[in-house]
């Protein structure tokens, strides 16, 4: 099996984790900020038409005043009545819509008096009769220039008389108070990330070690210590979790380790134990068949008897080779064992019989007692016996 080795990270884990916090929380101050700039710029933008609209109510109530004073009509509007405000942009216009005064201070050109836009909207405020307010763009000698609008109808009794309309260009000397909001939320976003990334180091620190205690552990098991263990208190949350996990995988490991070690020395000892089988059918065939050759047995009937004997010690060995392999097919689960009663009464006989010939041509019995023998073979058989 092919092992894939990881790319070694240039950051640590507790590196990337106290980067990421602080990204978030950089991210989380920049958008603060954009979103704090623009709120204080429209809260301006509203407060400067707000007042230009109290000071387009006060030239507005002039204007009135002067239509009835002089007859209900607006000829010879004198330009002393437009706002003295500056700079700005004033134009009145009667309720047909003919332009009856247009002042403007220096810094603007003349031909915003004739500003499409500018007429677009006193139609607009003629034909509805409330209030427009919003942003306009004017002409200057140096190009163009934004500018908030308040354009309001001239009501006397209930007709509209005309309509007043009257542009200051955007507030441009709140830079200092802009500069001040900007210096003050950069400050504020520093000791916010100083403060972020010393909790998210504590935090990520206490988050990390029972990582490190994993590693180790593993590290430990690589090694073969397989009762390696994550002993250590470790909070019950996912890394929690991913301990005790851990400890059961090892568990797990350390069982089947056991169990392979010890089959693997129950095989080494079923494999002496058939060297031992073996070896004992090899030695009754051995001397049964040199008693043959050597002309020990001169009977014909009991030389016969011995030529069956060896061929019943062959079978014995075919037997057991046969079990061997059958023992390795149940191992490969080639096989299912197909298990069934064994009659073991007459089993020691034949054994009894293949040793006490062997022992026989080797002149043993002359040696040891019969009644001994049957005395230490006697508890055997009848333990034998017993199993049916």
């Amino acid at each position: 099996m092919r092992t894939t080795i990881p790319k070694v990270s240039a950051f640590s884990l507790r590196s990337k984790l106290v980067l990421s916090y602080l990204l978030v929380i950089l991210g989380t101050v920049l958008i603060l900020s954009f979103v704090v700039s623009v709120t204080v710029q429209n809260y301006f933008h509203n407060l400067q038409i707000d007042n230009l609209k109290i000071n387009t109510a006060y030239y507005a109530k002039g204007f009135t005043n002067y239509y009835r004073y002089y007859g209900n009509t607006w000829d010879n509007v004198l330009r002393a009545n437009a706002p003295s405000s500056e700079p700005s942009v004033s134009m009145l216009v009667d309720d047909k819509g003919t332009q009856k005064l247009c002042t403007q201070s220096n810094e603007f050109s003349d031909n915003n008096c004739n500003n499409t836009d500018i007429h677009q909207i006193l139609k607009t405020t003629l034909s509805g009769s409330t209030v427009q307010s919003g942003d306009i763009t004017l002409n200057m000698f140096r190009g163009t220039a934004s500018a908030v609008y308040v354009s309001m109808p001239l009501r006397y009794g209930d007709s509209t008389i005309g309509v007043l309309f009257i542009a200051q260009p955007r507030i441009t000397n709140d830079d200092d108070v802009m500069r001040q909001i900007n210096q003050s939320i950069l400050l504020a976003s520093l000791g916010v990330a100083a403060i972020a990334a010393l909790c998210s180091y504590l935090f990520v620190r206490r988050f990390v070690r029972p990582l490190k205690f994993l590693t180790t552990a593993a590290e430990q098991m690589k090694l073969g210590h397989y009762t390696q263990r994550v002993t250590q208190s470790i909070p019950q949350d996912e890394v929690g979790q991913l301990a005790q996990t851990f400890n059961e995988m090892a568990d797990t490991i350390e069982t089947d380790v056991n169990e392979l070690r010890r089959q693997d020395q129950m095989r080494r000892d079923l494999i002496a134990n058939i060297a031992h089988d073996l070896a004992t059918p090899l030695t009754a065939i051995q001397g049964l068949s040199e008693a043959l050759a050597d002309d020990v047995i001169a009977d014909s009937e009991a030389r016969q008897e011995t030529a069956q004997r060896i061929g019943r010690e062959v079978q014995r060995l075919r037997r057991l080779v046969a079990d061997v392999r059958q023992m390795t097919m149940l191992e490969a689960r080639q096989i299912q064992l197909d298990l069934a009663p064994w009659n073991c009464i007459h089993w020691p006989m034949r054994p009894w019989q293949c040793w006490h010939q062997s022992a026989k041509s080797e002149a043993l019995l002359s040696r040891i007692p019969s009644q001994r023998i049957f005395h230490r073979l006697r508890p055997i058989v009848i333990a034998l016996r017993r199993c049916s």
